[in-house]
């Protein structure tokens, strides 16, 4: 599983030869982010497991439940 992790980083990032512009969350670098429900390294039906995803800045899918209210 951290061979699947790498692989959709810095190693593809380099890959394309695009390491100065992809591959990490760093300044000036273009990333888009998706957050998981879970560790990818515990399993991969971890991965299938999508909160959130950046792209570009923005939000393009919010997975995330709204809290519960009470209805007094």
């Amino acid at each position: 599983m951290q061979d699947i992790v790498k692989l959709m980083g810095p190693n593809s990032a380099s890959y394309i030869e695009m390491s100065d512009q992809l591959g990490t969350i760093e300044q000036g670098k273009l990333a888009d982010i998706v957050l998981l429900d879970g560790n990818p390294l515990d399993g991969y039906w971890n991965m299938l497991r999508t909160r959130v995803v950046f792209k570009g800045g923005v939000i393009v899918s919010d997975q995330r439940q709204a809290p519960a209210t009470s209805s007094k």
